[in-house]
């Protein structure tokens, strides 16, 4: 607006030059810089109805008074825009409209040039509709506005939402408040979907004290920042479950407590929405415990009361590990997880797995799977197995040809552990079951990594060794398997493509060999790399070659990491001709029997 404002200043400028000059002229007067006027002329002014024309196209048409535009008139401006309404003094003033070639309508109050007073602006281009108060050009005061995305009622200033007002999204919900420059700016109210944030904002966010409901009725009542609970504040979930305390990132995290609604309680310290710390809980059945926490599990000292079935207090004291009680403080006697039992256990089942894995069948190539779930202090990884097993199975065939060895108390009764023995036994036993010069064997494995590329091996109640890159090249290499797709999701993992590199073996690795790779913590569905590689690219594009899928999950990983403004994981591929051309020889072969089936 400012642009057209100075524009027809500029022209007016031009217009009226002439127009102020005393000297008398004669009718249908040519002016000194080019101008030609046709019409009525009083004591030497243009005076009543006449008609004033230039060379670059510009013109008037419309009254006169004493040399200056006066009274109702047409004005042509050079660059093709268009007023019509009244004048005062040479000047714009009074009630018109004014057209633009940008495809801009201005209509309603003039003053000095300038659209100020009430009004209506519509742009087409623009798709914006604005009605109100305006004052030079710019909205002002009280309005209302329609653009392609949301429409907004209230106060103005200087083009901008500035007081009180209602803003509306057709997509994505309302906020009904103050407004600065702008923005969201003191008391509001958002409303979205089912959800409403009441309180104080702050440059566009909840930020300071405020409240947030759902439909579903989940409440919290207390301090936000940048839309997220921070500060002290009161949680009630669906289930009417209380937690009351300091909030960081949206969860208990500091000096809380919980009141559920089944009778237990918790007073003590949090982090990240669980019980880590020292506190006491009191659960449900009347048993109460006092001591250490982490992450939601006894750990650490501390004394677990309950009532036994003749309504005596029993009472254990001592340290406990992730839930577990291993050491009894007031008879000084250790109980170990049992660990030897579980060891025991797990070599039967994985007996039992590798003797279930089918043999070859001749004059075809099969695919293989083995799968090691590492780390199993953190659920993500097994997670994150289990869908890629599933994956392979489903959609790549090696149904009764897999075995998945996975470290956590979740799956302790459905997998074996993975550990240096059991991947070195697992290894053994596919391979005899294969044909070791046709068949391949993919080798997926999901854990934390170090610099020193060893892939961490731990049970959260069993200590077991890790496994670095060459003790693994090591244990295939003693099985003679030709054809292996190895894909490795952790820290540092490029530090194995040196190792286990030959012309047989496409290797596909979370990050480089000196930079962390990310998504590996327990909040997580899977890694970055599993979660891109298989979840968003394979999943619906199972007939993709591995080494294209692996170029689109790197874009997306990058994307991902910009996002969070994580630096660069820089996933690597090891595919060389030989391996790929078997790789597809295996797909087309694979592809063909499925056409033949439905046939």
């Amino acid at each position: 607006m400012n642009r057209i404002a100075a524009c027809f200043l500029v022209s007016m400028c031009l217009a009226l030059s002439a127009c102020m000059e005393t000297t008398l002229l004669p009718p249908d007067a040519i002016l000194p810089d080019g101008g030609v006027y046709r019409g009525d002329i009083v004591d030497g002014f243009f005076e009543g109805q006449g008609r004033l024309d230039y060379d670059n196209g510009e013109k008037y048409v419309g009254s006169f008074k004493k040399g200056l535009m006066h009274g109702h008139g047409r004005h042509v401006f050079a660059d093709g825009s268009i007023y019509e309404g009244e004048f005062h003094n040479g000047n714009l003033q009074g009630r018109g409209e004014l057209k633009t070639v940008d495809e801009i309508i201005y209509t309603g109050d003039f003053l000095k040039g300038m659209l100020t007073g009430n009004g209506e602006i519509i742009s087409s281009a623009e798709n914006i509709k604005y009605k109100g108060e305006v004052k030079n050009w710019r909205y002002h005061g009280k309005g209302m506005i329609a653009t392609e995305d949301s429409t907004y009622s209230g106060d103005f200033k200087t083009g901008l939402y500035h007081g009180k007002g209602t803003l509306t999204y057709y997509d994505s919900g309302s906020y009904t408040g103050e407004f600065e420059s702008g923005t969201f700016n003191g008391q509001g109210v958002y409303k979205s979907g089912n959800a409403i944030y009441e309180g104080r904002y702050k440059d566009g966010s909840l930020t300071g004290q405020g409240t947030y409901s759902k439909i579903d009725g989940e409440t919290y009542i207390g301090q936000f920042d940048n839309w997220v609970y921070k500060g002290e504040g009161q949680l009630t979930d669906e289930d009417g479950n209380q937690y009351i305390g300091t909030f960081q990132y949206g969860e208990l995290d500091g000096a809380g407590s919980y009141i559920g609604v089944d009778g237990s309680h918790y007073r003590g310290d949090f982090k990240n929405g669980r019980y880590h710390g020292e506190g006491k809980l009191i659960l449900a059945d009347s048993s109460e415990y006092t001591g250490r926490f982490q992450y939601g599990k006894y750990h650490g000292d501390g004394v677990l009361k309950s009532k036994a079935s003749s309504g005596e207090t029993v009472s254990v004291e001592g340290k406990w590990h992730k839930g577990d009680f291993v050491y009894d403080s007031v008879n000084n006697k250790y109980f170990a997880p049992q660990a030897e039992l579980a060891l025991e256990y797990h070599q039967a089942l994985l007996e039992k797995e590798i003797e279930a894995v089918v043999k070859t069948k001749k004059n075809k190539i099969n695919a293989y799977f083995l799968g090691v779930g590492g780390d199993g202090t953190q659920s993500v990884f097994r997670r994150e197995l289990e869908f890629v097993e599933d994956h392979f199975r489903n959609q790549l065939d090696t149904g009764g040809r897999s075995i998945n060895l996975i470290n956590h108390h979740d799956s302790a009764t459905i997998h074996p552990l993975a550990t240096v023995s059991s991947i070195r036994l697992a290894l053994k036993g596919i391979a005899a079951k294969m044909d070791r010069e046709s068949d391949i064997l993919f080798i997926y494995i999901s854990s934390h990594g170090s610099k020193k590329h060893s892939l961490s091996i731990n049970h959260d109640t069993i200590q077991l060794q890790n496994v670095d890159a060459s003790h693994l090249a090591d244990m295939l290499n003693e099985v003679g398997i030709r054809w292996k797709v190895l894909i490795v999701s952790a820290c540092y993992s490029g530090g194995f493509i040196p190792v286990f590199a030959d012309d047989s073996t496409l290797i596909m690795t979370a990050s480089d060999a000196t930079s962390t790779s990310f998504g590996c913590s327990d909040d997580s569905e899977m890694t970055y790399f599993g979660k891109a590689l298989f979840k968003e690219v394979l999943s619906d594009r199972p007939g993709l070659a591995f080494s294209d899928a692996f170029e689109e999950a790197k874009r997306l990983i990058k994307k991902w990491e910009d996002d969070d403004n994580s630096r660069s994981s820089n996933p690597q591929i090891h595919k060389p001709e030989l391996i790929l051309n078997h790789l597809k020889q295996w797909k087309n072969a694979k592809n063909k029997g499925a056409v033949e089936k439905l046939e």
